[in-house]
């Protein structure tokens, strides 16, 4: 559907660095409160915002335009910031523990560098939507508790409901950072993970499982209250009721994300824990790690790994072996029917952390970053087991499917 609406911001609003604020912890504490205040006001953030408010209040009182022809809810990216840093354009995305992340725009999405393009997340801090579109779809879940959740709740329900979502490169937003930092009443983790499996039981439908296995093996499930469950099928039938799609339709409108295999038990990037640079298998084959540090805001292709039931690495349809009598590693699709070789994350906490080893005929060996290559290209290697920290890993998401849903 042709998107019909954009991003209004004012532009000259100021923003802070990301310096300054990098540098402002938000505690609760007077001494750091304190600090804040040196950078930003109360008096001054409340002027910012009826000064934005006033802003918005004009440009969104022209008539609003037909659901038919409205179903758009766009997201910004600010254009100054990109260009400073030459960052080519990125989708907003998210792993399957309902997390958020970037990830790179699709090579297929062949459009003019500034131009509006959709997208399968968003964040939670700019967004634009009329307020007609916005109350039709349903507004913000109510019951989400505290902070979390409610902007991908916001973006699975306007693609599965009709609407779309786009990043506007040439729009400029101002954010104002609060002064204090959530209170959640409670173990933040417990809410955070409760908000994102409700997302989960109303949206997600089967790929559900996928959630509650990553957050099984982190902690222990909170459960729905009776209310809660009332509270839940009441969206359920707000989305029977705007006639909603399915997850699986949603993600098919996506090709470029990532489904793991529903025999998983590890996927994700694979980071190396001292270097903090993550596995992936270079044009010739050969396993090693990436030019730059990777982190876990970024969902990058070339590092989704999974390791199955099987007690295979792979990396979409290519299986990680050992190369002939070297300690190199290469994957190849070959790898994929030797059953002598076996893969394992050795965590004695059983977390997403440990000694990433291979265990067949020849032995039973660890996979460790060699930080004696001085050529820059990544190798890794094969060596006698050892727990020192150059042969520890960790996968960004284990998976524990427990007793089925």
């Amino acid at each position: 559907m042709q998107a019909t609406e954009h991003v209004h911001s004012k532009s000259n609003i100021r923003r802070r660095s990301a310096q300054e604020m990098a540098n402002i912890t938000l505690a609760k504490d007077t001494r750091m409160k304190q600090e804040m205040t040196k950078y930003i006001s109360r008096t001054e953030a409340e002027r910012q915002i009826k000064e934005l408010e006033a802003e918005l209040n004009r440009l969104f009182s022209r008539e609003a335009q037909s659901y038919d022809e409205d179903k758009n809810i766009t997201l910004s990216q600010m254009l100054a910031h990109v260009k400073q840093n030459h960052q080519p354009p990125t989708d907003h995305d998210f792993g399957f523990d309902v997390t958020y992340a970037w990830s790179p725009t699709p090579t297929y999405m062949k459009l003019p560098a500034e131009a509006p393009y959709p997208t399968p997340a968003l964040t939670g801090c700019a967004i634009a939507v009329t307020k007609q579109y916005f109350y039709h779809l349903g507004g913000f879940d109510p019951a989400f508790e505290i902070w979390g959740g409610e902007h991908f709740e916001l973006a699975f329900r306007t693609w599965m409901c009709g609407g779309r979502l786009e990043v506007v490169p040439c729009s400029k937003v101002g954010h104002l950072y609060k002064l204090l930092t959530h209170d959640f009443l409670g173990d933040g983790k417990i809410i955070r993970a409760k908000n994102n499996l409700r997302v989960a039981e109303i949206w997600m439908d089967e790929y559900k499982e996928f959630t509650y296995a990553s957050y099984r093996s982190k902690l222990k499930l909170p459960t729905f209250s009776e209310k809660e469950l009332k509270s839940i099928e009441a969206r359920r039938e707000l989305r029977r009721k705007l006639k909603c799609g399915s997850f699986k339709h949603y993600l098919e409108m996506f090709p470029e994300l990532i489904v793991p295999p529903k025999d998983s038990l590890y996927f994700g990037a694979v980071k190396n824990t001292k270097t903090s640079h993550c596995l992936v298998v270079q044009p010739n084959g050969y396993v090693g790690v990436g030019d730059k540090e990777c982190d876990g805001w970024r969902i990058l292709p070339e590092e989704q790994f999974i390791i199955d039931r099987e007690g295979r690495l792979m990396l979409g349809e290519l299986c990680v072996g050992v190369d002939g009598n070297t300690t190199l590693l290469r994957a190849n699709k070959n790898n994929c029917d030797n059953s002598k070789w076996k893969w394992t994350l050795n965590s004695h906490k059983g977390l997403d952390t440990g000694l990433l080893e291979i265990t067949g005929p020849a032995g039973r060996y660890c996979v460790e970053h060699d930080q004696g290559d001085t050529q820059g290209k990544g190798v890794v290697k094969l060596a006698s087991c050892n727990t020192t920290s150059i042969q520890v890993w960790s996968f960004a998401h284990k998976f524990d499917f427990g007793v089925s849903r």
